[in-house]
């Protein structure tokens, strides 16, 4: 089952890393080399948000239902204290797209080892421009293994924002819950669990995968990332 739930309802240990998340943002962005992107001249802010290290600290450094912007998509928050409570040894990244996430996890946990999956050569920057798979994050020279396969690993903290296809999401969550590290703290994340008629495939594949595994994903009421978490199993 999906169980939406309020920040007070974390255990202690996850309510400590969610209350910090933005000074912990801040810190890792602020802390390590940036490399702004400024060729881009139009109206897309998550773009726009590259043009200095300054600028994508204030766009990113939100909350997800943040006003005036009101964009539930935004993963920074989840990623950030899951990562901060999980501390992961490797990180898997299923999808990489232009390297947004990917630059993310990268500066949000430098001492684990980062492989980001992604089966296209290339991603696209609005309105067509192709650009290579991973675009930002190699753009920041972040030290990740780029690969087209799943590795054979185990991971303890796993990103799912790839094809966004029932079938997909299921086969990469029922991957994810195969190769996770049980032995320490783990963490599975999917991106996009939006009930807005676009992803009823991705809904159903995650409701299926709660189900197999018998494990409760959580939300919160602002967001679209949601998550599962356990420790020492």
């Amino acid at each position: 089952m999906i169980k939406e739930i309020t920040t007070e309802q974390l255990n202690p240990s996850q309510k400590l890393q969610y209350d910090l998340w933005l000074p912990k943002f801040r810190y890792n962005i602020w802390g390590l080399p940036f490399e702004p992107y400024i060729d881009y001249q139009g109206e897309d802010k998550n773009i726009l948000s590259w043009q200095s290290k300054e600028a994508y600290i204030k766009w990113w450094g939100q909350p997800p239902g943040n006003e005036p912007y009101r964009d539930d998509g935004f993963y920074t928050r989840e990623l950030t204290w899951l990562s901060e409570w999980c501390q992961p040894s490797i990180v898997i990244e299923i999808g990489t797209d232009k390297g947004m996430g990917t630059f993310l996890l990268d500066r949000l946990n430098s001492p684990a080892e980062i492989y980001t999956i992604d089966t296209a050569e290339h991603a696209y920057m609005p309105p067509d421009k192709q650009v290579e798979i991973g675009f930002f994050s190699r753009l920041n020279q972040c030290q990740v293994y780029y690969v087209k396969e799943k590795p054979d690993v185990r991971p303890n903290f796993i990103f799912i924002d790839g094809d966004h296809s029932e079938n997909a999401v299921w086969e990469d969550s029922l991957w994810a819950w195969n190769h996770i590290d049980k032995t320490r703290r783990w963490v599975i994340v999917w991106h996009d669990f939006r009930q807005d008629g676009k992803h009823d495939g991705l809904l159903r594949a995650v409701n299926r995968f709660s189900d197999y595994s018998r494990r409760k994903i959580y939300k919160f009421i602002d967001s679209s990332t949601v998550w599962t978490t356990g420790e020492n199993e």
